[in-house]
């Protein structure tokens, strides 16, 4: 064992150099110490247990543990999300009267939602800010430190799928993050480090969440190190991880499209504004707009080889794109908008001449469909769009037994459980979807929802598991869920993460069987759109859900929000699991120079102005256009919220519309709209061509 001290001025350097190529060859090195309590390597890991190579002696439990191999000797702990992560054995407590420095190397595989990496969490669950600790928010690493008062120092977003280092490091008058040797935020920190109590020191883990990633060594000082000392241990470490990192980097090609800078608060005005590279179409490198090509009455491309005929809206993947085709068997792409219908001073006596009119102006700003919440009158105006049709087979189950209650944007349900195992529900679904059967020959129906945005909080189980036994309504969800723990041989109290996801899974598996076996009862043509979903933690990252659902549903309508832009690794990976194309059938944004609105309400992005509402619309829109899994979107909505409005997901308005409330455009946006619609087939061939060249 080399002796412990700590180097001072020349020293540190050759220490700092000496100590990477020990580290490279896996032998045991000197560290700037004594100040070293913890250091964990997952090539060191046996039967589970990761030696603490520090003195103080506190190895690493893993459950579920899984390595992967890194650069030489190096390993890496890969964290499913779900079960994997490593509790400390403190065998000597960890305290930090002097300050602290966590480092950890950091390989994120998802871009939203809370990641624990590496500290002790706060006493309460449900609390992002741990006692002490590194997380991920959003991807972005975060120090907080809590006890009483708390401190949260937040960095910026780190890159996914390729490793960073991560440091922490807070000398009592300043807290700082660093990332791969570069301070990235430091802000003035007072606060005592909180000492070792009942909570534990996790990895990868906290007490209820999971990382999903990989995690590299970690390692602890009980001081703050300088920047130099940062700078160092990553420059020592950098070739077991950061190298191989810079090498997936260096592999790509460059982006070469250009961005824009757009803030954004997220999707309330009291948010933290930030900025966000936005994509135009000015800024996609090497396209030209041209003439788009000619369509068949549907909006289907005609200068492709026509398929299968069949008189119906269908799917089809060729050449390794998935597309809508037309009942006249062209490449359709629907670029659709929602809720098209007139504004209040129109409703009473104007709905068809509005209809007429409407239809004509998003013709030509090239939307080719209508979404959810349209109206008889668009659905019958000459030359009408090809549409959609929006049922509430659940939902309208639940409301008729009064267990509902109002929400926003959705249905809610008692404890959140939708009653998919009462035994009436399927009978009601047939009877409920009956009235398809007068549309079921209608070839300009594109496809039908089921329902909208079905709650799926990630403890469904355990909310199933509490409903009253003996209750007529409720207790049929109960025994549903204790048959399903049961025939798993798993105990209420040893209930996991990866339990809870694939209870999600079969229970809306179980919604989309009995509702496309009802709905194929009557209607054998039309695509089964599902119920929209919409929820990030259990069904877009449950990797049990897309393969339950795929089997039942033919286009899975996304009601995508929280991500500034379309994520193509995320929906690839959705239609790939379950082998059926994604259409995303809600999104905006909302600015805050629109007069007397609130934008307080919904779930799209708030921007300043309504250019940058013009740029985000392209931003998304060409990002849709580049994913193989896409056949589709639809923008929410075509008008704004009433500035008048009570409404739980309206109230004060917003501005989410192509057009004011009074029927009036927004010229900035419309026009971005019209250029980006239009040059739809132009553009998916461009980035089609581009990604085979191996570009983007």
């Amino acid at each position: 064992m080399w002796p412990l001290f700590r180097p001072t001025g020349i020293f540190r350097p050759r220490l700092f150099c000496l100590l990477g190529m020990l580290l490279g060859a896996g032998i045991r090195a000197a560290v700037p110490a004594p100040d070293l309590v913890g250091h964990w390597r997952f090539d060191r890991i046996a039967d589970g247990v990761v030696p603490d190579l520090s003195s103080a002696g506190n190895p690493l439990r893993v459950d579920h543990p899984a390595v992967r191999a890194e650069v030489g000797s190096a390993r890496s702990l890969e964290c499913d999300g779900f079960e994997t992560g490593g509790r400390l054995e403190e065998r000597t407590p960890l305290v930090f009267p002097q300050g602290v420095t966590l480092a950890v190397w950091v390989y994120p595989m998802r871009s939203r939602g809370y990641e624990p990496v590496v500290g002790r969490p706060n006493p309460n669950p449900s609390w992002t800010t741990p006692l002490t600790g590194i997380y991920l928010q959003d991807a972005r690493p975060v120090f907080g430190v809590f006890g009483g008062k708390k401190v949260v120092l937040e960095g910026p977003a780190l890159p996914l799928r390729t490793w960073s280092l991560v440091v922490a490091t807070a000398d009592g008058r300043t807290a700082a993050l660093w990332i791969n040797g570069r301070k990235a935020a430091e802000t003035a920190q007072t606060l005592a480090i909180p000492p070792a109590g009942e909570v534990a020191w996790y990895v990868g883990r906290s007490q209820l969440q999971h990382f999903r990633g990989r995690i590299g060594e970690v390692a602890v000082w009980n001081r703050g190190l300088a920047g130099r000392e940062v700078a160092e241990w990553f420059a020592a470490t950098a070739g077991r991880y950061g190298e191989a990192g810079a090498a997936s980097i260096a592999a790509r090609r460059p982006d070469p499209d250009q961005t824009v800078p757009v803030e954004s608060p997220g999707s309330r005005p009291d948010g933290t504004w930030r900025s966000r590279a936005t994509r135009t179409l000015a800024g996609v490198a090497g396209f030209t707009a041209g003439e788009p090509p000619p369509t068949d009455r549907w909006g289907g491309r005609m200068d492709r080889p026509a398929g299968r005929a069949t008189g119906y809206f269908r799917a089809e993947k060729i050449e390794g794109r998935w597309w809508l085709m037309t009942p006249d068997g062209h490449r359709y792409w629907n670029v659709g908008v929602n809720s098209v219908r007139p504004p209040r001073n129109l409703a009473a006596n104007g709905s068809a001449a509005f209809a007429a009119a409407a239809t004509r102006e998003l013709r030509a700003h090239g939307f080719n469909g209508l979404g959810n919440g349209g109206t008889p009158a668009m659905q019958a105006a000459p030359e009408a769009l090809p549409w959609t049709i929006r049922l509430s087979v659940i939902a309208s189950f639940a409301r008729e037994h009064k267990q509902t209650y109002p929400t926003s944007g959705h249905t809610g349900f008692t404890e959140q459980c939708f009653p998919v195992f009462h035994p009436d529900f399927p009978g009601w679904a047939q009877r409920e979807v009956a009235a398809l059967a007068a549309t079921a020959r209608d070839p300009s129906v594109i496809g039908i929802f089921t329902d909208n945005e079905l709650q799926c909080p990630v403890d469904l189980l355990d909310r199933h598991l509490r409903l009253p036994a003996g209750d007529a309504y409720l207790g049929h969800g109960r025994a549903a869920a204790e048959a399903w723990l049961a025939a798993r041989g798993r105990a209420p109290a040893a209930i996991t993460l990866k339990d809870r996801y694939q209870f999600i899974a079969h229970v809306f598996e179980t919604y989309v069987r009995i509702v496309h076996d009802a709905i194929r009862a009557v209607d054998r043509q039309h695509l089964i759109l599902g119920p929209r979903f919409n929820v990030h933690r259990g069904q877009f990252d449950n990797p049990w859900f897309w393969p339950a659902v795929g089997r039942w549903i033919d286009v899975v309508a996304v009601n995508y929000y929280g991500e500034w832009g379309p994520q193509r690794e995320d929906i690839q990976g959705w239609s790939e699991a379950k082998g059926r194309p994604v259409m995303l059938t809600e999104w905006y944004s909302k600015a805050m120079d629109a007069p007397k609105l609130a934008n307080t309400k919904g779930a799209g992005w708030v921007v300043r102005t309504q250019a940058d509402r013009a740029r985000y619309y392209q931003h998304f829109t060409l990002a849709a256009y580049e994913i193989p899994a896409l056949v589709g979107f639809h923008y929410f909505k075509y008008m704004d919220d009433d500035s008048d409005s009570v409404a739980l997901d309206s109230a004060g308005g917003a501005n989410k519309g192509l057009y004011r409330a009074d029927g009036s455009p927004w010229p900035e946006l419309l026009d971005a709209a019209r250029a980006v619609n239009r040059q739809v087939y132009p553009l998916i061939d461009f980035f089609d061509a581009r990604r085979a060249a191996g570009g983007r």
